[in-house]
């Protein structure tokens, strides 16, 4: 775990190129099942029996598009406000605050950066975490002889996650009293409005959405939700900034079809070669490359082998959408693989393409993930058209090339290396 030399993630290919497709990996008592072929993946992950949640504790309206505009525009102020044109800076932070603002607008009518010491938190557990603790978090909950050698890594991120819960429990509460069915200001509501329906219907759901269930799964949202566009955003702006062609195809597109107009959701029907450039960007740097695991609630069989009840079960979807027997130039940045031989977006995506994960336990935040994307990079690009965006290497080419790899201290998340930008005055 300490002495890799390459993300986790490929270590765990490379290991499937030597054991097989499915293999097992022993983590201190628990065992590990590795699943790196889509055949496989899709065989496992429609029984319900591969289905059950993996024991981690605390793992738990404006139109969108002009919530995207508002923050996006303030993200570019702020940028241009701070740094110098033609200077180089980097837009980490940028981008984080500007996504907690948008998932905080959208789903409470809140702009979190409001609020330093929540704005903090949220950052610790969204993106700190991981690169702070890195596998010494994996080792302490999977290794639990290790406990009584080391101090708790979870400490600093349970406090922080019980402060989340509380302030959102807040602002649920303060929600549930204003509330009015005829007048939906924000997700929140949408989740309050819900629970009414439920209730007032006698519906089965009715019992799951409680007042202690419902804040939970708003801070889930606004994790997961800043967590996977922020990542993937911060790998498209690299791929944006470094190739020069990519760049101008987005502008062009977008110009084309939209010109200043504000981006709405119904146009990614119009920008294809946009959506083939974010589809291939969750291919090629998926942000959860390993997935999230899950675990067996009974004996079952996979392909010869037979699992048992409580193994730990991995889809390591990015070896899947890496498979040279899938895809053509596999390790190469193609977006228009995307496109079909009309320059159209492909409707139906290819079999192996499973950013999400696959099957019962999918990423209920996709649609979200997607559109909230689209939005941001449509807006972003836009609003800086009398820009050139440079990555910044100071002639360095070895600097250049280690952009391109993921931070090696993150377990579950492919993020970026820090790098640096210029916005170029045209």
């Amino acid at each position: 775990f300490r002495n890799h030399k390459l993300a986790w993630h490929t270590e765990v290919s490379k290991l499937s190129k030597v054991y097989g497709p499915v293999f097992t990996l022993w983590i201190g008592p628990l065992p590990f099942v590795f699943i790196c072929d889509l055949d496989m993946g899709r065989q496992a992950f429609t029984k319900c029996e591969f289905s059950g949640r993996i024991d981690i504790k605390y793992a738990k309206s404006k139109a969108l598009s002009e919530v995207v505009d508002e923050n996006v525009r303030q993200m570019i102020d702020n940028i241009t406000r701070d740094v110098a044109i033609n200077t180089p800076f980097k837009p980490k932070l940028y981008s984080y605050n500007m996504f907690v603002n948008i998932m905080g607008d959208a789903m409470f009518s809140k702009k979190i950066n409001n609020n330093q010491d929540v704005k903090m938190k949220i950052k610790y557990t969204i993106t700190d975490f991981h690169t702070d603790l890195g596998a010494l978090l994996f080792i302490y909950q999977f290794v639990p002889v290790l406990r009584y050698l080391m101090a708790n890594p979870m400490a600093k991120y349970r406090q922080y996650f019980n402060d989340l819960m509380n302030y959102t429990r807040d602002i649920y509460q303060t929600h549930d009293k204003t509330h009015d069915c005829e007048s939906l200001r924000d997700f929140c509501d949408i989740l309050i409005a819900a629970k009414h329906k439920a209730i007032a219907n006698e519906k089965q759901t009715a019992p799951y959405l409680t007042d202690d269930n419902l804040p939970a799964a708003m801070v889930d949202m606004l994790i997961g939700g800043t967590e996977t566009t922020q990542t993937t955003f911060l790998w498209s702006l690299l791929f944006i900034a470094f190739y020069p062609d990519y760049q101008d195809k987005l502008r062009d597109e977008i110009n084309n079809e939209l010109g200043d107009c504000m981006p709405v959701i119904e146009d990614k029907s119009k920008l294809n070669y946009t959506m083939a450039f974010i589809s291939e960007i969750l291919r090629y740097k998926n942000p959860f490359p390993i997935g999230v695991p899950h675990k067996m609630l009974d004996d079952s069989k996979l392909g010869d082998f037979t699992v048992l009840k409580n193994t730990l079960i991995v889809f390591h979807q990015a070896s899947v959408m890496t498979d040279p027997k899938y895809w053509t130039n596999a390790d190469k940045f193609e977006p228009d693989r995307f496109l079909d031989n009309h320059g159209q977006f492909l409707k139906t995506k290819p079999t192996a393409y499973i950013p999400f994960s696959y099957g019962r336990r999918t990423c209920l935040g996709e649609s979200l993930a997607i559109n909230n994307l689209f939005l941001v990079l449509v807006r972003f690009i836009q609003l800086t058209n009398e820009y050139r965006m440079e990555l910044y290497n100071d002639h360095d080419i070895q600097r250049t090339l280690d952009a391109f790899e993921p931070e090696l201290d993150s377990v579950w998340l492919q993020m970026p290396k820090p790098y640096q930008i210029i916005f170029r005055s045209l």
